[in-house]
Order: C-alpha cells, then structure tokens, then sequence
C-alpha cells in the first residue's frame, strides 16, 4: 500500500511541478524530494502516536513508489507532449 500510495503522490507532484512545461530533470528530482521529505515527515509524526513507531523500511517502500511514480509519469508525459505537436500545414 506504500508503493501505491507513494506513487500517485509524486505522479501528482511531477505533473504539478512540470504541467506544460518540457521534462526538465531538476523538476522531477524535486518531486521525488518532496514526496520522499513527505514520507519521512509522515514516519516522523508517528513517533509522537502512542502503538506507532518510525518505520525505516516503511520510509524506503515510500521512496521507491515514489521512484515508481516517477517511472511512470515520464513516458506518459513524453506521449502526452508528442500528442500535443500539431503537423505544419
């Protein structure tokens, strides 16, 4: 459920920070960084929850569906854009 999770997030976030700009690199790095800072802000405020704790290995699922998120909305954007070119007339 992490990876899922985690994965619409920084999908989301990606899309939001690159919107209808071209894939720039730096845009997709701070995605992942926000929604890994997220995850562990998310770990972190458990510890203050009576029965939880902070999790490492929940924090690097969380990371990798972040990963994952990001895998995915590459290629997505990369048709969508294509889509979006129109033939000279």
């Amino acid at each position: 459920l992490h990876v899922a999770e985690y994965a619409i997030l920084s999908l989301l976030l990606a899309r939001a920070l690159v919107w209808k700009d071209p894939l720039n690199l730096v845009l997709l790095l701070a995605a992942l960084a926000i929604s890994v800072l997220f995850a562990l802000s998310d770990e972190y405020h458990q510890v203050f929850v009576p029965g939880r704790r902070f999790e490492t290995g929940d924090l690097m699922l969380d990371a990798l569906g972040s990963g994952i998120g990001l895998l995915t909305f590459i290629p997505l954007a990369r048709k969508n854009r294509l889509a979006d070119i129109q033939p000279d007339k």
